[in-house]
């Protein structure tokens, strides 16, 4: 039970590092492009950056939804095997 909590601890640990992460890529991105805009010569990000910060932000969701699916399958294994009662 203490590896079952431990375990959860570390999923909501890596959720809201992720999270954050996100949050962050996402800032710095509207950073350059308010910075773009503000330019000398104003132009539009250049969409290659925008399409690597997508690349990472949608890498990392899929990580956090296999971590949290890997999670709920491993307490239901837990309470199937240690029924209460």
């Amino acid at each position: 039970q203490t590896q079952m909590k431990d375990a959860r601890d570390d999923v909501m640990n890596f959720m809201k590092a992720s999270d954050d992460y996100q949050s962050c890529v996402l800032a710095d991105l509207d950073r350059q492009k308010r910075e773009a805009a503000k330019a000398k010569e104003p132009k539009p990000l250049d969409p290659g950056i925008i399409d690597a910060v997508n690349k990472k932000v949608n890498s990392n969701q899929k990580d956090k939804e296999k971590v949290g699916a890997e999670f709920n399958a491993s307490v239901h294994a837990y309470n199937a095997a240690h029924p209460k009662g």
